[in-house]
């Protein structure tokens, strides 16, 4: 993480940074940062196979399976990339 990563984090986190802000600068650090994109990518891929494995049976899943896993998959990464916010 670069020292203006990390200074970003703390205006978002003490309040100095609007969220629209904050989603602005997360889209501009995924752009540039070949790192962040590939662990974000990497978390997003894994709540989608996490799910399917759930749900699926020998891997088979029809349209609208496929369609509940992928919103599941996405509650799933959102609630880790959530965390524990105070």
């Amino acid at each position: 993480m670069t020292l203006n990563e990390e200074q970003n984090i703390k205006k978002v986190l003490g309040g100095e940074m609007k969220t629209q802000d904050a989603v602005r600068q997360l889209r501009k650090d995924l752009k540039k940062d070949d790192g962040l994109y590939i662990t974000y990518r990497a978390n997003i891929a894994m709540a989608f196979k996490d799910e399917f494995s759930r749900q699926s049976k020998n891997g088979r899943v029809n349209k609208t399976q496929l369609h509940n896993i992928a919103n599941q998959a996405a509650d799933n990464f959102l609630n880790l990339f959530i965390g524990d916010i105070k």
